[in-house]
């Protein structure tokens, strides 16, 4: 009978600590370990390398638990120490790493940022040298002994030393006190105005930085204060970018004012122009509802059927077209003057009688519609919307014009005709001031002129039994078939 293996509790705990030396030695990527005769076999990673360990070449030994304690635990604490170690070694290397790439980005920007101020220095020793000084001046700015100075600059100079005097006055200093003591006035009240962070407060009145760029660039070119030109440049440097973003906003800000208002004037003109049109089309139904009713009430009214316009009309160009009276004497010639005032006279009759024919020869589609519909109902019966899409292809096609113009102009005509067909004359459509285009609008400035006109009040005053309440095609019924045909 085969002999019972039995593992102590060291024995495991051996077992265990070198299965985690293994598992961590392979970056905890340990995937199996498996031992066939005297070969041991380690995968790990995921490609599934491999470390393959003869045991019977290696010196392990198994020895009792007191020489086990002795030696062997000692050594794996060891390895365990030192591995937790090296993992730390390798956690504090990739930190400094980081660190060291970070210390690099900021070495290249002071680098880049160096030789911008160099360039600075470069700029403003150049400036220096070209700025020339009166003797006068000569213990507060660099001077030049050049004979051809230019006028211009040395008055911008002039102008800084006034500034420079002036702001260290303020201060409580001279051109003779201390720059260090100068420097020290003058970084303290810049922080108060502008605060201590990168960028200038933005709660910085537009006053202070005015101040700031008017007066920082005058110490620039105090000889005595040259130690601080790369200081106060700084401070220059803020104040411009400051002042370059609220100029920026204001610009935005007045454009969007302007926009704005732009707009709200674009809105009023529209109201201002759409109530002016409501008051035109209100004063042409006042207008023209008062006319008619001062003609009835004078008993001077001319049937439609009479056309007076057309009277006025031929009578106005009998007189106008007549021969020339021959002037052969005195008489003849006051003759001849008498026509001549005549036919001045008639031609606004012919301007009227022109205005009252237009209208007449734009109501009488009204006729040619009635007729066109007997055709359309034949071809057509018992569908209005392909009898009015038949007369509206055949007056589109015959007149050569849009959809939108066929109906402007048949809604006008059926417009025109309603009044007409009420008793008012086109005469006083005409002395109205009424034109084709008037009764080409949208129904929302004609219903206002139709309310002001009062229809039915003039109705019943015309007491006419003959007078036709009902039309052959009303415009309604038209407005009403027109609207169910597609475009």
């Amino acid at each position: 009978m085969a002999e019972i293996f039995t593992l102590s509790e060291d024995d495991i705990t051996q077992i265990s600590k070198a299965l985690s030396l293994i598992w961590r030695r392979t970056k905890y990527r340990l995937r199996n370990v498996t031992i066939t005769d005297n070969i041991a076999n380690i995968s790990y990673g995921k490609r599934i390398d491999r470390i393959t360990v003869n045991l019977e070449d290696s010196n392990y030994i198994i020895t009792d638990q007191d020489s086990e304690k002795n030696c062997d635990v000692e050594h794996v604490k060891k390895i365990d120490q030192l591995q937790e170690k090296l993992l730390i070694a390798e956690k504090t290397y990739e930190k400094l790493k980081i660190k060291n790439k970070q210390l690099n980005d900021e070495l290249n920007s002071l680098q880049i940022y160096n030789h911008n101020l160099e360039k600075k220095i470069n700029k403003f020793r150049r400036k220096s040298d070209q700025i020339n000084m009166s003797k006068s001046s000569s213990t507060i700015v660099s001077s030049s002994d050049s004979e051809d100075e230019d006028n211009t600059s040395l008055q911008r100079n002039n102008d800084h030393i006034n500034i420079l005097v002036n702001d260290l006055h303020q201060m409580g200093f001279t051109i003779e006190s201390n720059p260090d003591d100068v420097w020290e006035s003058l970084n303290k009240r810049c922080h108060e105005k502008f605060g201590f962070e990168e960028l200038i407060k933005e709660s910085t009145d537009i006053e202070e930085l005015r101040w700031a760029e008017k007066t920082l660039p005058s110490y620039t070119i105090w000889d005595k204060f040259n130690q601080y030109y790369l200081l106060v440049e700084l401070w220059i440097n803020k104040v411009n970018i400051t002042l370059m973003k609220k100029r920026k906003k204001v610009r935005i800000s007045s454009r969007n004012m302007v926009v704005e208002n732009f707009e709200k004037k674009v809105i009023a003109s529209k109201e201002s122009q759409e109530s002016e049109k409501k008051k035109k089309y209100s004063n042409f139904g006042k207008s023209l509802n008062s006319l008619v009713v001062k003609t009835i009430e004078n008993k001077t009214l001319v049937e439609i059927k009479d056309y007076q316009i057309r009277t006025n009309f031929n009578q106005a160009l009998k007189v106008m077209t007549s021969e020339p009276i021959q002037i052969t004497d005195e008489e003849s010639a006051k003759e001849r003057i008498t026509q001549w005032v005549d036919q001045k006279n008639h031609s606004k009759q012919v301007e009227l009688a022109t205005k009252a024919y237009k209208l007449y020869h734009r109501m009488s589609l009204v006729y040619i519609y009635n007729d066109l519909h007997i055709i359309s109902v034949e071809k057509h019966p018992n569908d209005e919307r392909e009898q009015r899409r038949f007369e509206r292809n055949f007056m589109c096609t015959q007149l050569g014009i849009h959809t939108r113009t066929e109906r402007r102009q048949k809604k006008s005509a059926f417009r025109i005709y309603k009044l007409i067909n009420i008793g008012i004359t086109l005469d006083q459509l005409v002395n109205t001031g009424l034109n084709i285009s008037n009764f080409e609008v949208t129904d929302y400035y004609y219903d206002i002129f139709l309310t002001d006109l009062k229809l039915g009040t003039i109705k019943n005053l015309f007491q006419n039994p003959n007078m036709q309440d009902n039309m052959d095609l009303d415009t309604e019924d038209s407005e009403s078939n027109e609207s169910n045909v597609a475009n």
